[in-house]
């Protein structure tokens, strides 16, 4: 009973000194033009909703590591290939103009 006493005295004490506050029409147009501005992009809250960060977070976790799976496939691939081709003993000659083989500068009669 004292709780709605209080309130309602409270409530009463408010009324009383709130009366003497009053809007022109001026003052009322200030307040609403205040209220109207845009705000600015980067004064704004973003909500982000949690499925869209799971889907980005599951991404960003799956893209690299299919990645790395494919490299190390490459690699095995490369791998299995340079096992098959015989090594040759065939000199390598650098020039100006790329490396070569000693056999292919012989064809175009080059010593």
């Amino acid at each position: 009973m004292d709780e709605h006493w209080e309130d309602k005295h409270i409530r009463k004490r408010l009324k009383d000194e709130a009366a003497s506050i009053t809007f022109d029409e001026s003052s009322r147009r200030e307040v609403l033009r205040a209220i109207r501005q845009p705000v600015s992009f980067w004064k704004k809250e973003i909500v982000i909703p949690a499925p869209v960060i799971g889907v980005i977070l599951l991404l960003l976790l799956v893209l690299p590591l299919a990645g790395w799976r494919q490299v190390i496939s490459l690699k095995e691939e490369s791998s299995f290939v340079f096992a098959e081709t015989p090594l040759s003993n065939e000199r390598l000659i650098a020039t100006d103009a790329g490396v070569f083989y000693e056999s292919q500068l012989r064809k175009e009669g080059r010593p």
